[in-house]
């Protein structure tokens, strides 16, 4: 998928419509028939790494928690095996905590035994 940058406009009615539909589970699918010019995953992608509030747009944050990953990643790794059988790549827990605004320190030393 290649990259797409949006408009101004294109961003004010996805973030409008998100408004609107974003409880639904087709939210993107919704929005792709109403911006034909852009297809459900193009929306999703854009949302996701752009536009989504949640994400931590503070660029001294951002490079911190991509390098603590990078720094703490077998110990990620070894957590989530330990925890679920199977680990996420680097990228993805990036993404994920990026995402959610969580602080780096809870990925550390889980205790999964419930």
């Amino acid at each position: 998928m290649s990259y797409c940058k949006m408009s101004q406009s294109d961003e004010n009615d996805i973030r409008y419509y998100m408004k609107k539909y974003g409880q639904r589970h087709n939210r993107f699918a919704i929005i792709s028939r109403l911006m034909p010019k852009y297809t459900p995953r193009q929306i999703y992608n854009y949302w996701r790494n752009y536009l989504d509030p949640k994400l931590c747009l503070d660029h001294c944050e951002k490079q911190f928690i991509i390098e603590w990953i990078h720094e703490h990643q077998k110990s990620i790794i070894k957590s989530q095996k330990k925890c679920f059988d199977y680990h996420r790549y680097r990228f993805e827990i990036e993404i994920y905590i990026l995402a959610s605004g969580q602080n780096c320190t809870d990925y550390l030393d889980l205790d999964c035994r419930g």
